[in-house]
């Protein structure tokens, strides 16, 4: 801004380049207190655990699938790499390509995450009332990565989901947005 006459002021910020790409998540947003933020994760973590109690014996039973929540939600089934027993965790997907794809809310250090890569062929999934056994691939290409983050922005993210991590359409560019902070 620059001072004139008369105390009035011009705002030259019209003319200034367009803001730089933010990482997200964005900090204080709700997905990144989810990965970094103990006492936010724990707090999640407690809440999803009832969450899963009891959306899992309703989603085997076919309550859920036919209710529809199987657009939204599938059953994923992985052998726990400690325990060795079934395990069962109800996770948002999306498909992309042909392929589902799972995101994790705890990154990397997600149980069910963990457990897939101990026993890949342990591996099933139940979305709806279509029940098969997976071929784990975890995608670590950050082309790859950002590629598909942008297919999921303009696609798939509904406004409370952009929120979550921060997006905000009348400002952001999925062209030039940095998705790196939701991958490490």
């Amino acid at each position: 801004m620059e001072k004139i006459k008369n105390n009035f002021q011009i705002d030259h910020s019209a003319n200034m380049t367009p803001a730089q790409p933010r990482v997200f998540p964005l900090p204080g947003t709700t997905y990144y207190k989810m990965l970094y933020d103990p006492k936010s994760k724990k707090q999640f973590y407690t809440g999803f655990k009832v969450f899963n109690a009891i959306t899992v014996p309703f989603y085997r039973l076919g309550i859920l699938p036919l209710l529809g929540f199987g657009k939204l939600v599938l059953l994923l089934t992985t052998r726990g790499r400690k325990s060795r027993k079934m395990r069962y965790t109800p996770i948002g997907y999306f498909r992309y390509e042909g392929q589902l794809y799972l995101i994790s809310g705890w990154g990397k250090e997600a149980n069910w995450y963990k457990n897939m890569l101990a026993f890949p062929e342990d591996v099933h999934v139940q979305v709806g009332f279509h029940r098969f056994d997976a071929k784990v691939e975890s995608v670590q290409d950050p082309d790859e990565l950002r590629q598909i983050m942008k297919w999921l922005i303009l696609h798939h993210t509904t406004g409370m989901e952009a929120n979550a991590m921060g997006w905000d359409p009348k400002r952001d560019n999925v062209e030039t947005a940095d998705f790196s902070g939701m991958f490490e």
